[in-house]
């Protein structure tokens, strides 16, 4: 059967800052796709909010992309345990 809603396996990834980058940099163009095919009619206001709607939503992928994960993430956390002399907490 097809699933409908729930988060997306790169969702999840990007929560628990697995491959940040990589999987936000796919969302940001995923999502301006989708505002291009889908919320680009130049005489509908609503259709005009919603694709301003991915546009912020794209550049908060792309914000992700630009800055990275954060200590606390899989991806630091996995670079913390490969980096030779590091302390035991």
């Amino acid at each position: 059967g097809s699933r409908k809603g729930g988060p997306s396996g790169q969702t999840i990834a990007i929560i628990a800052g697995w491959h940040t980058r990589l999987f936000a940099f796919l969302l940001a163009g995923f999502t301006l796709l989708s505002a291009l095919v889908f919320h680009r009619a130049p005489g509908d206001p609503m259709q005009g909010i919603l694709f301003m709607k991915n546009l912020a939503i794209a550049g908060g992928f792309l914000l992700l992309v630009a800055r990275g994960p954060l200590e606390w993430s899989l991806d630091a956390r996995c670079a913390a345990l490969a980096a030779p002399g590091r302390r035991q907490s």
